[in-house]
């Protein structure tokens, strides 16, 4: 029986011990001190709870947290504002006029409140506290993402990054742009698409790789293409797999590929008129 409960007491350790070395929920120096207290296991344990409480509310009371819940704090009293004055306005004490009037200042404080907790005014405001930016550039810059286009792109690339369902990746493009692709479930088409963190315009964008082809519209991932390099030609591909009957087919320098055959494999013989795939 001892010998039992002195294997069971080694193995918790030794478990316990595993968990302190490879968590990322302690500093390196915790690490070590959890693990020489490896003699006496209860130091070992309570100490694991007590670190672990700590960094918890360390990490909850950061400049950058303490911020966030500020700012939630703020909009839910403002949120309650206007909640207030509509009651007023149904109960006959305010006019329409004076509710329009006091909700549209409450907006615009609403907007100040997400344009101070933007990465961009943090970048601007750091530019401007290291003398980078005078004054007057510093307020024109902080007037610039007020704008409507602006603005809205802050607010929508917020609620993206805020969601457990989203995935960002980046993606370099064949002439040197970066595309910030936030997509909801890892679903391309109708994902959203960024540059420099503002709506990507309308067009064609071609990764570096040439490995897909995208056609972006307001912004969303309309159409997306697989290519393959394939000798002399770029594959247009509607699927993943081999070239199939309508993909286009071009010349290593994007023009239409010219009428004929091309021997893609053994049991493959593709037909190519005006650049596109007739039959295989």
């Amino acid at each position: 029986m001892e010998r039992i409960l002195i294997g069971a007491i080694t193995g918790l350790l030794i478990s316990t011990s595993l968990y302190v070395w490879n968590s990322k929920n302690f500093t390196k120096e915790q690490r070590i001190l959890l693990l020489i207290c490896i003699v006496f296991p209860p130091a070992q344990w309570i100490g694991i709870i007590i670190i672990l409480i700590y960094n918890n509310y360390k990490l909850e009371n950061t400049p950058e947290k303490l911020s966030e819940k500020k700012v939630i704090e703020k909009k839910i009293e403002l949120n309650t504002t206007i909640d207030n004055l509509l009651e007023l306005k149904e109960k006959g004490i305010l006019t329409s006029d004076e509710y329009y009037e006091k909700v549209d200042k409450i907006e615009s404080q609403k907007i100040e409140v997400q344009i101070k907790n933007s990465s961009e005014y943090k970048q601007l405001k750091n530019l401007f506290e290291n003398n980078i930016l005078t004054a007057d550039e510093f307020e024109n810059k902080i007037k610039l993402l007020k704008t409507e286009k602006i603005f809205k792109s802050i607010v929508k690339r917020n609620e993206l990054e805020n969601s457990d369902t989203l995935l960002t990746v980046y993606r370099e493009t064949t002439d040197n742009k970066t595309l910030k692709i936030i997509s909801e479930y890892n679903q391309t088409i109708g994902a959203d698409v960024f540059i420099n963190d503002l709506p990507a315009p309308d067009g064609i964008y071609i990764y570096k790789a040439i490995n897909f082809k995208l056609i972006i519209k307001n912004g969303k991932i309309e159409k997306r293409f697989y290519l393959e390099k394939f000798k002399n030609y770029i594959f247009e591909k509607s699927n993943s797999y081999a070239p199939t009957t309508g993909d286009k087919v071009y010349n290593l320098n994007w023009t239409k590929a010219q009428n004929g055959k091309i021997q893609y494999s053994i049991f493959n013989n593709l037909t190519i008129e005006d650049g596109i795939i007739v039959k295989k």
